[in-house]
Order: structure tokens, then sequence, then C-alpha cells
């Protein structure tokens, strides 16, 4: 298998994450090139946290290994409300660590409302340990880099004012530690 069919292929399941966000810019994020509902979002996505904690996030990765699509599906909650949802693929490239990412993104108070987002990129480590990607977000363009080579992985973001943090729950790190064979 390639590196990134291993990696999707140990990251495959439902996983749940603690989800911290920072403003790191006010007017960096303002100053953002993105729709004001989209600055309004992400900047709700702060308050919200500071007032009332940290949200929580589900995703599920689909992988098949007689194919080379990924699929990926995320909700962000607060209080049992999904907030944030996407819908994405990722397609594996010939070389084997190049990915491109597809696929459309829900905020509230427009749960309803598909936003598709312009292709990413991005690529998976030879060791097949990390991932980085650029990552859409309600309307902003993330980095995003995955740290799944240890039981407590995490992944961060950073966009523009804005950076986060997704860290596995004890339960998930459970899970990750097996597939990394250190049960």
């Amino acid at each position: 298998m390639t590196p990134s069919q291993i990696y999707f292929n140990r990251n495959s399941g439902p996983w749940n994450w603690n989800v911290h966000f920072e403003l790191t810019n006010w007017s960096a994020l303002w100053r953002n090139h993105i729709s004001l509902f989209s600055k309004i979002c992400l900047s709700f996505l702060v308050v919200a946290q500071r007032t009332t904690g940290p949200f929580r996030m589900w995703t599920n990765v689909q992988f098949n290994e007689r194919e080379n699509v990924v699929r990926h599906s995320t909700k962000m909650l607060k209080w049992g409300l999904t907030v944030y949802r996407s819908e994405k693929n990722f397609l594996l490239l010939e070389d084997g660590c190049s990915l491109r990412l597809e696929g459309v993104e829900y905020f509230w108070p427009l749960s309803f409302l598909a936003v598709p987002f312009k292709p990413k990129t991005g690529a998976v480590s030879p060791s097949s340990t990390t991932a980085n990607y650029k990552m859409p977000m309600a309307g902003t363009e993330c980095e995003c880099q995955t740290f799944l080579d240890k039981p407590a992985g995490y992944i961060e973001i950073k966009a523009p004012g804005l950076r986060g943090r997704f860290c596995l729950t004890l339960e998930s790190q459970e899970t990750l530690k097996q597939r990394l064979g250190q049960s």
C-alpha cells in the first residue's frame, strides 16, 4: 500500500475530538478576503468557546483500499447543536502521497445551505504518520497539519487571524494506540 493508503486505512472509522480555537489577530481575521458572514461565523466560534467552553468534534473516515477516494465527514457540536458540518472527499493521487480535497461545508445558522469549496491540495508524509493539506473552514482557507503518529493525536489549523487545535478524546486515543500497535 502507498503512504496515503496506509494513513487513511489506519485512520478509518469514527473519531471524537476536543476542539480549541484561538484568535491570534482580530484585525487579520477581519482583513481576510472572505464574506462578512464567514467573518461573523469564525468570530462566533472564538467568542462561544470563551464564554461556554470548548467545542466537540466528530469525524468519520471511510477508506476502501480498492478506491482512490476517501470520504470524510465532520460535525462540530456545541450543546448537541451542530454548528459546523462538512462532507469531503480526499482523492488519492498516483504518486502515493499527494491528495486533492473536494466537498461542501455547512455552517449554523444556515445549516441547510451547502457551500461548495474550490479543490484544495495536500500530501501524506512518506512515513504515513502525518498529513498536510489546505482545508476550508467557514469560507476561509486553513493550513491543516495532522499528527497521528502517537496515541495523543491532534490536528492543527491556521488561518489569517485564527488557529485551532483538535485533540483526540481519551477513547479515541485508545483506538489510535491499538492501531499503532502500542497496546
